[in-house]
């Protein structure tokens, strides 16, 4: 039922995946898209010392896809993605990750009260992603607030932040 998603999934969305709508094919990054090339020229942070164990929460498939394809490159495995709180909390019950990142707003649970339910059992940092302003909160594996859009390297400071 919890798996990262496959890289054939990932591909029906162009915001992050590959768009076969163009020749050559591009990939969109932040905010402009990259040719295959560019996007192997694209310097990635220094790969850390501890590939964490990571579980993804976004209610959007194509940003759980991109969390999917890009963790990974930065030496990290996302060992489940779910779409909602709920089942964010079940798969944190089950994989017992090194860190989580979610989305604020989900259905059935928000990215907030699943953290609240996670911390009741497990301590693991949680990074919440956001495109509006930070919440008041005093849960404390709730680490970082990320703001969407964000950048890659934004991203790898973030988890090179949880490991210390």
């Amino acid at each position: 039922m919890f798996r990262p998603l496959e890289s054939s999934e990932c591909h029906d969305d162009f915001r992050y995946s590959i768009c076969r709508s163009r020749n050559p094919p591009r990939v969109l990054l932040g905010n402009r898209f990259l040719n295959r090339k560019k996007m192997n020229e694209i310097r990635l942070p220094s790969r850390p010392t501890k590939s964490l164990r990571i579980v993804v929460a976004d209610d959007e498939a194509y940003i759980r896809c991109y969390f999917s394809r890009m963790l990974p490159r930065l030496g990290h495995r996302v060992v489940g993605s779910a779409s909602d709180g709920r089942e964010l909390v079940e798969l944190c019950g089950a994989e017992r990750p090194d860190l989580v990142i979610t989305d604020i707003r989900m259905p059935i649970m928000s990215g907030i009260e699943a953290a609240d339910q996670i911390a009741k059992s497990q301590s693991v940092p949680v990074v919440i992603l956001s495109s509006h302003d930070e919440p008041v909160t005093n849960n404390p594996n709730i680490i970082e607030f990320l703001r969407k859009p964000f950048e890659l390297q934004e991203l790898a400071r973030v988890i090179a932040r949880s490991i210390t």
